[in-house]
Formats: C-alpha cells, structure tokens, sequence
C-alpha cells in the first residue's frame, strides 16, 4: 500500500468499506465515521490492488501445480488439518457488465460439515476463469476446507456440462448430485409449456413427476413422458417435453434422491446460488455498476469473499 501512500490500518478499514459497498458510499462513510478524507478513485485502486495481490498470488499456486507433471501435483497439493465428516463442493456462473458488455463470472463455494452439521470451515470464490483453470481453483479451495479427509463428499449443480466436467476431472469421489430446486423448476417449465402456467393440469403434472423422482422412481417419470409425448400434436409442446427428457436422462445417476437422503447429504446447490446474488450481485450488479474491470471486480469480490 506504499505507493498508495496508505497506511496498513487505514487500508485494512478501506478494503471493508469498499468490499461491502459502492465505492462512493464508502468514501463517505470513512470521512463521517473516521474522519479520514480520501478520494472515491483511491479507495478504488486501494480494494482493486488488495484483492488482485492476493489472486495473483493464489494465481501463482495455482499455475505451479498446473505445470507440473501428473504424479508430481499430487505431491504438491496442500493439505489441511481439517477432518470433516461431509464436504460440500458447488459451483455456478452469473452476469455481470465488465469492460462494455455482459460476461460470465464463475462462482466457486466449498464447505466442510462436522458429525452434526457444524460447519468446519468455507471458502468462496468469483473469477473470470477458464473452465480448466477454474477447476483447479476449485480443486484448491476444496483442498483448504479438508475435502481430501472427508468421509462423504458431494458435488452439488444444477446441470450445466461444464460443471460436470470439472467433477469428473477434479472430484472423481465425490457423489454428484443435481440440485433438486432446478431440477423441480426444469419440471414445473415443461409443464407449463404443455398444459398452460397456472393451470391445474399442469400442477397435477409437476406435482405426480416431481413425487415420482424425490422418491428416485425416474424410470416412471421418464414412461409418463414418453405416453404424454404419443398424445402430443404440437410441436412447440413435444420439443419442451423431449428438453425435459434429454434433461433427466443426462442426469440420471444424479438425482437418486432417496439414496442423498440416506446419507445425510444435502441435495440443494443453495450455497453457491446464494453466492450468486450475495458476493457478486450484491455488489458488482446494482445500479450504475457497468464500469467494472475484470481485474478490479475479481479483486473487489476476493475481498468480499474473505468477508
């Protein structure tokens, strides 16, 4: 913070500000509640250079690991002294305005559960990333929670490819599991398209599709589709109708639910959803926000993040 010419305290004070809120309300609130008078754009370069210091150096980690060779990042992945019972890894993506137009920022959330729900310890995570090196972000993050000493492990999304893609190279054991709220939205879509919004012959449907899986009958599910499908002559209503096929069978050893519930594990993606609106909406999406940088929304948020 030197060439800010800031002290540690006051940059320290000036990081929380301007993690929680808009940099201008931040401003003001250090001159009322300290006295201290300094310029909305130093506030700003002060929050962008803090977090983006500590990404490049996790940025750093990050890349030694993926450069090595195969049995030698396994050496050198950290290890942690946590030894949870459950591990929790979800993830998710959201919009926001950067650098004149909309882009997607990947939202990583782990969690580290005791015998009795306790939470042992959380990280989270917003990058601009590719879906390689965000796995191995991931990876990392799981790592410090003690996912590698967890008795269960779980990877919790809500469908996307390229999360399962990230599971399969990086979360070999965990149990995957689609996150129900999706899946019951995906549900409830298809039976709207057909039957109408709101009418009772689609709730009845929703209704008898969504009891059938939660209680892991998927291949009844997937038979009345395929008697609805016969009856259909739309072709607007049997495309929403095979998008919800293809979606089920996609993810089929994913939505064992009554198997989810045996374990003890959470079948929602809540955590990272809630991430979603909380560390990244909450403050990179209100109003007026569509000046951001990808390099200072990442390090604004990796100060949110440790908030």
């Amino acid at each position: 913070f030197q060439k800010h010419a800031v002290s540690w305290p006051l940059a320290k004070v000036m990081s929380r500000l301007g993690a929680q809120l808009p940099f201008e309300q931040a401003r003001q609130n250090l001159l009322a509640d300290y006295g201290v008078r300094v310029s909305k754009s130093l506030l700003q370069q002060v929050c962008e250079d803090a977090g983006g210091t500590i990404l490049e150096q996790e940025d750093q980690q990050r890349q030694m690991l993926q450069a090595l060779p195969p049995d030698e990042q396994i050496e050198n992945l950290p290890d942690s002294q946590i030894r949870p019972e459950k591990a929790y890894v979800h993830a998710d993506g959201t919009m926001i305005h950067t650098e004149w137009d909309w882009h997607e920022i990947r939202v990583a959330s782990v969690a580290a559960e005791d015998a009795e729900g306790e939470v042992l310890g959380r990280d989270h995570r917003a990058r601009f990333l590719s879906c390689e090196d965000f796995g191995w972000q991931l990876h990392l993050q799981a790592r410090e929670v003690g996912y590698q000493h967890a008795k269960l492990k779980a990877f919790v999304a809500d469908g996307a490819h390229w999360l399962w893609d990230i599971a399969d190279v990086h979360f070999p054991d965990a149990v995957q599991i689609l996150d129900w709220f999706h899946l019951s939205e995906r549900v409830h879509e298809a039976a709207s398209a057909i039957f109408g919004q709101g009418s009772p012959e689609a709730e009845a449907f929703a209704g008898a599709r969504k009891d059938e899986l939660w209680n892991g009958r998927s291949d009844r599910t997937l038979a009345a589709l395929e008697g609805l499908r016969k009856r259909l002559r739309s072709q607007a209503k049997r495309e929403s109708l095979r998008k919800l096929r293809t979606y089920l069978e996609n993810n089929r050893h994913r939505i064992r639910y009554p198997r989810y519930r045996m374990l003890g594990l959470k079948i929602g993606s809540g955590r990272v959803e809630g991430n979603c609106k909380s560390l990244v909406g909450a403050r990179c999406k209100q109003s007026g926000m569509r000046n951001w940088t990808r390099r200072g929304a990442e390090g604004v948020l990796r100060l949110r993040a440790a908030l």
